[in-house]
């Protein structure tokens, strides 16, 4: 008579290892049939110092192309909502209701990115009297 035998698996771990701060990040899209690979980089919160390189692929067989289209959708919609959102002329309803979006320029347009000027005065903006101080003392010169 066989003894019951337990086999142990033994799986190991492989951390993913943050990019060094002179790295740049990575994106990069392919699609071969109905699997699209990417490469990003990703941050884990919004605090988050690090940031990661991850490697993904998406098997879109078995979904129809209403399926498909239904996903790209909802991609290209949050984008035009977080545009929206910045319009002061948001409430436009000429501008914004019934509009129609034509996918190609928006893929075409490409990522907008973010004035350094603006960014470094929404930042300060945020800033408390005193960190605001230290920040003066530290960068600027006089």
């Amino acid at each position: 008579m066989a003894k019951n035998m337990q086999v142990e698996t033994v799986v190991e771990t492989k951390m993913l290892v943050p990019l060094g701060s002179d790295e740049q990040a990575s994106l990069s899209v392919s699609v071969s049939d109905r699997m699209v690979h990417t490469t990003h980089t990703v941050k884990p919160n919004k605090e988050s110092q690090k940031r990661y390189n991850l490697n993904w692929s998406f098997d879109f067989y078995g979904l129809s192309q209403d399926e498909i289209l239904k996903l790209a959708e909802k991609s290209v919609r949050i984008m035009k909502q977080a545009e929206w959102r910045k319009d002061p002329d948001q409430l436009n309803a000429g501008k914004w209701d019934h509009a129609v979006f034509k996918v190609s320029d928006i893929l075409a347009g490409g990522r907008k990115t973010t004035d350094p000027v603006k960014k470094a005065e929404s930042a300060i903006g945020k800033l408390s009297p005193e960190e605001l101080e230290e920040f003066l003392k530290k960068y600027v010169k006089g």
